[in-house]
């Protein structure tokens, strides 16, 4: 039974009165009809007589009324104890994380776990992948909010749990003849000079986007390899070269134009990692209000 039908009964009880009820309760009258009918049905007992002249309890309500006094009574002490535990919750939780795969998710996630956990101080750190993934690794981060490419492979004392899935789009500048193409393929971008991860910082990336592109005269046309997603965003504005890059990066701010790559559709898993059995302090909770915003 729902404790907020239980509480309507015991307010109900109080006023013997559907309409104080309901306006004490901000719910509609014929709610309040229904949620008492429906408590009646379920327990399958008649808890209220309704006349033209009022609303009085039967005596089996009456009996029970106490009891469902003492079972509100005990909810609401055990929910202040659980929030009181949860406040006491103190220490430091360090959140690794790619920026501009996760900002808006982590911005809300934390503004609410700073409501629930006061107590706990957050850092963060805005990491590109290979630093990122080092960092996890030794332990510098208690949570990497991360990337994980098709030929990725992680530590079996990693959980990964999937944020939402990305993909692989050209990024070209926006006057660019490109732009004019209905479609594009991987060919038609490494016709132009084409600026490509870099394998120390990106090594699945990197990997991946080389199994696309083997066999083609790509060489000739690398201007270089990027180690920060921000810096192959700024070269490609400036139309210094074309490049490719996860697709959710377009959604914001730049004047560089994403388009789908045709032949070069890969998916990509955005989401948070944390170590089996090495759980810091308030990581759980973390993990709990980062999934409950998606």
């Amino acid at each position: 039974m729902d404790i907020q039908i239980l509480r309507e009964f015991a307010d109900l009880a109080y006023t013997l009165n559907f309409k104080k009820t309901a306006e004490r309760m901000y719910i509609g009258q014929s709610t309040l009809s229904k949620h008492i009918s429906s408590m009646e049905q379920e327990l399958d007992v008649q808890l209220f007589v309704r006349t033209k002249q009022g609303v009085r309890l039967t005596q089996v309500g009456q009996d029970f009324l106490p009891k469902a006094k003492n079972i509100i009574r005990e909810y609401d002490e055990a929910l202040t104890l659980l929030q009181r535990g949860k406040n006491e919750i103190s220490g430091q939780l360090h959140i690794g994380f790619l920026d501009s795969a996760v900002r808006d998710l982590l911005t809300a996630s934390i503004k609410n776990y700073q409501k629930l956990y006061p107590n706990m101080k957050i850092s963060l750190d805005s990491l590109q992948v290979g630093d990122l993934n080092h960092a996890f690794k030794n332990n510098l981060v208690d949570v990497a909010l991360s990337i994980v490419f098709p030929n990725s492979f992680l530590p079996p004392d990693t959980i990964f749990k999937q944020l939402y899935e990305d993909g692989i789009s050209a990024v070209i500048p926006k006057d660019h003849p490109l732009t004019e193409h209905e479609k594009i393929y991987l060919d038609d971008l490494l016709r132009y000079p084409i600026i490509l991860p870099s394998p120390e910082q990106y090594p699945s990336y990197a990997r991946m986007i080389k199994q696309y592109v083997d066999g083609s005269p790509i060489q000739e046309n690398i201007v270089c390899e990027y180690s920060h997603i921000e810096t192959a965003l700024i070269m490609v504005e400036a139309d210094m070269a074309v490049s490719t890059l996860p697709t959710n990066i377009g959604k914001h701010t730049t004047t560089a134009v994403f388009r789908k790559i045709e032949d070069c559709n890969p998916v990509l898993k955005i989401g948070a990692m944390w170590k089996k059995g090495n759980l810091s302090v308030g990581v759980p909770e973390y993990i709990d209000v980062l999934f409950r915003e998606t």
